[in-house]
């Protein structure tokens, strides 16, 4: 999926807050039931040229192409209409836009804006920009 990744496209790391207390409260068949719910609705809520992965655990990727500047909007918007229904189950989201160079460093740079989400108090959405040395590295400069 990364390979397929174009200038302009936006990547975003989706992790559900505090997967341990849903599983206190409603039994690990019931987080697994959160998260199957979850990936639903993030393959619902992308265009139809998007693509929606499961990462592992409780943790999505999503390929949201020609996002471009928009990609804040689109992956704030995912994230609060889940939240909003659902506070008692929410997530975060962190996304970058690829800017060429490598799409590794795109991941990382997404999955380090859905930490500095939670950080900043879970069930919201971050944009970041993927480092010069990591985008210039991949170039061969």
């Amino acid at each position: 999926m990364l390979r397929d990744l174009r200038s302009g496209d936006a990547v975003g790391v989706v992790d559900l807050d505090d997967l341990r207390g849903i599983n206190a409260r409603l039994g690990h068949q019931g987080g697994d039931e959160v998260i199957r719910a979850i990936a639903q609705y993030l393959v619902d809520s992308v265009r139809t040229n998007d693509v929606v992965a499961r990462l592992g655990g409780d943790e999505f990727v999503m390929v949201l192409r020609d996002a471009g500047d928009d990609a804040l909007a689109l992956v704030a918007r995912i994230v609060a209409e889940w939240n909003d229904a659902h506070p008692d189950a929410t997530f975060s989201a962190g996304a970058t836009v690829h800017r060429d160079g490598d799409p590794e460093a795109t991941l990382r740079a997404a999955d380090t804006a859905l930490y500095t989400a939670k950080r900043a108090g879970r069930a919201r959405a971050t944009l970041v920009s993927v480092p010069a040395q990591d985008a210039s590295a991949a170039a061969g400069f």
